[in-house]
């Protein structure tokens, strides 16, 4: 199992990434949020760790890889397939995902990202 990298708190997000966006809390697995997140990830070689939900309607999916055969720019073209398929969910806004924190490993070759997007598309 990988590990959760240390800025996956709520503590965190609410003073970093989601600063300014009203009470963080953590999505549980059966949420709409989740969801959402991890219906984007079925098929791609990545995992959602956590996902987070600021009062705006502003969220923070956690996702993370391993860079095994591959290289750290193909793990963040992954990121950025995931991006955009998030993108285009009609549950998500249009324009509203971004990836703030890209980081890799050189020696364990494990990712992590963390993707924000908002919520209220067509449905």
């Amino acid at each position: 199992m990988k590990p959760i990298p240390k800025y996956a708190t709520k503590e965190w997000m609410a003073s970093n990434v989601l600063a300014n966006n009203g009470d963080i809390k953590e999505c549980q697995r059966r949420t709409k949020a989740w969801n959402t997140a991890s219906v984007i990830a079925a098929g791609l070689p990545l995992s959602i760790r956590k996902v987070f939900k600021a009062a705006t309607g502003l969220h923070a999916a956690i996702i993370s890889g391993s860079t095994t055969l591959r290289t750290k720019y193909d793990s963040l073209e992954l990121v950025l397939e995931y991006c955009e398929h998030l993108a285009d969910s009609p549950r998500v806004k249009p324009c509203s995902v971004a990836v703030p924190i890209f980081t890799c490993g050189t020696i364990t070759g494990i990712w992590h990202a963390v993707v924000i997007f908002q919520t209220g598309g067509d449905k």
